[in-house]
């Protein structure tokens, strides 16, 4: 009997590869030629809001829900590379700031210094951060668009969008890092009995907004140092006597309390008796009531006093969405074209920084190490 050729061997599964999310699926650069790579970057950059739902309008006021939606969209994909800053480039692992916390401790050519070693480079970081500027830009009103786009140069590099100087800039003007403005801040920090009474003396909103007014402070560099004692104010005007007799037997037991323990302490206890029956609830009596308003609307005035009147920007020319590039101009950009007669290799694998916008071939494995 002849001798039979073996059969080649079958070829060796390729081993599924842990990731937490899509976009956190290896570290080489994306390759936006193929469907799931185009997929990817559609799943990046699309708007974090749902249609008929309000976006960013710039103003600080909602800053604290658009950094939560950015920094739970950023944890997604993988972007926590690019914004986390070190205050050298050439020591990368050391004195690490993140831009969404950071605000009012970076300064823009600290962010642009990072920025720079990485965004002209055909690498992950590079397409990382064009998706964030393509999403950041999404996330904006048409009028904060215009408010922002105006500062264009401060986060282009060598003609390329960055995300984290963009998030940068919006921090920037939406802060409005003025004197005034942390005088408005403190003013509603030493003022919480008038802010609890305006909540109908709802505990839980009151510490929400006492810990996005204290986040705010310290994006200034600022701290307060008599939370502690404006909070014990505010929580013994409550008409709940209950709750009140637990805030000063918390006072006694326990010395050495912070800000952040009180406020915990005191709210865990706020929602167990809003399920008890004898709660005492909403205000003590129309006297106090209006007492109350009165001493609200004082607030508002010496607020506005403080505040610095917004700047009027004019809306660019109206174009046509089709002419629109995401900064508003017409885009002068073509495509570019293959020389005749070459054909691409269907295993190579191109780098391009967006879908439709290669920059050369590079092929690359995806090898585990950090994303450069």
């Amino acid at each position: 009997m002849a001798d039979q050729d073996p059969a080649e061997p079958a070829a060796a599964a390729v081993a599924p590869t842990f990731a937490l999310a899509p976009g956190l699926h290896g570290n080489a650069f994306i390759d936006y030629g193929t469907t799931a790579g185009s997929k990817l970057y559609e799943a990046a950059t699309k708007s974090l809001y749902a249609s008929g739902e309000t976006k960013y309008d710039g103003e600080e006021s909602s800053m604290h829900n658009f950094c939560i939606r950015g920094i739970t969209h950023s944890e997604a994909f993988g972007w926590e590379h690019i914004c986390s800053v070190p205050t050298d480039p050439q020591q990368p692992n050391v004195d690490i700031k993140l831009i969404w916390t950071g605000c009012g401790q970076l300064p823009m050519e600290m962010v642009r210094n990072y920025v720079s070693t990485y965004i002209q480079t055909p690498t992950r970081a590079a397409q990382d951060s064009l998706q964030m500027y393509m999403c950041l830009f999404s996330l904006l009103t048409e009028a904060a668009q215009n408010r922002i786009t105006v500062w264009a140069p401060d986060y282009t590099v060598n003609g390329i969008k960055s995300g984290p100087l963009f998030l940068n800039v919006i921090i920037r003007e939406s802060h409005a890092d003025t004197n005034a403005t942390t005088r408005k801040i403190r003013s509603k920090l030493m003022a919480l009995d008038v802010h609890l009474a305006s909540l109908n003396f709802d505990v839980t909103k009151l510490n929400s907004l006492v810990k996005i007014w204290v986040q705010q402070l310290q994006a200034r560099v600022e701290s307060t140092q008599d939370l502690f004692a404006n909070l014990l104010q505010a929580y013994k005007t409550s008409p709940d006597a209950n709750l009140v007799d637990y805030v000063k037997q918390k006072i006694n037991d326990y010395h050495d309390l912070t800000a952040d323990e009180f406020m915990h302490m005191v709210g865990n206890k706020y929602v167990t008796r809003l399920g008890e029956s004898d709660f005492e609830g909403g205000h003590k009596d129309k006297a106090t009531l209006i007492a109350l308003h009165a001493e609200l609307d004082d607030l508002k005035k010496v607020v506005a006093q403080a505040e610095r009147p917004l700047e009027a920007v004019a809306d660019p020319e109206k174009l046509a969405p089709s002419a629109l590039s995401p900064t508003g101009r017409k885009s002068s950009r073509r495509r570019p074209t293959r020389p005749t007669g070459t054909r691409r290799r269907l295993t190579e694998k191109t780098f391009s920084s967006a879908p439709n916008t290669g920059i050369g071939a590079l092929t690359s494995p995806r090898t585990a190490g950090p994303r450069v």
